[in-house]
This record gives structure tokens, sequence and C-alpha cells, in this order.
């Protein structure tokens, strides 16, 4: 396993486990919003952590493809 991958899935498992406790809380049933926030961000830091920079690449692979090999920053 690569190391993205296991920072990846102790965050969700972390996140997971923030919003779980959090339901068990007084008043319970009411997750706060700092909570919800906390859970947007680590959902958001997986996501890149796991497929958005495989996404990012493939886009610009394609893209230096169709100029001939040449980078926009070239």
């Amino acid at each position: 396993m690569k190391m993205k991958e296991f920072i990846s899935i102790v965050t969700l498992c972390y996140g997971m486990a923030l919003s779980a406790w959090a339901l068990c809380l007084p008043p319970q049933g009411v997750i706060d919003g700092s909570v919800l926030n906390l859970m947007a961000q680590l959902l958001i830091f997986a996501g890149a952590c796991l497929g958005l920079d495989v996404y990012i690449r493939k886009v610009l692979s394609e893209r230096t493809k169709e100029k001939g090999g040449k980078r926009d920053d070239e």
C-alpha cells in the first residue's frame, strides 16, 4: 500500500469516527458546524490524495500530447 493511500484511509476513518462521536454528544442527533467543516476538509484531503492528482496528471499529459510535447509554462 502506498503512503498516499494509507494516509487517505486513516483520514477517512478519523473523519467518520469524529462524525459518529459528535452524534453521541449532547444534544444528541445534532452535529455542530465545526465538525461538519472538519469532515468536509478531511474528505477533500483524502480525495486529493487518492485520485485528484491522477486526474490532473492525465489531463495535463493529454494537453501536452496535443501541443506536440510542449507544456504551457515553457
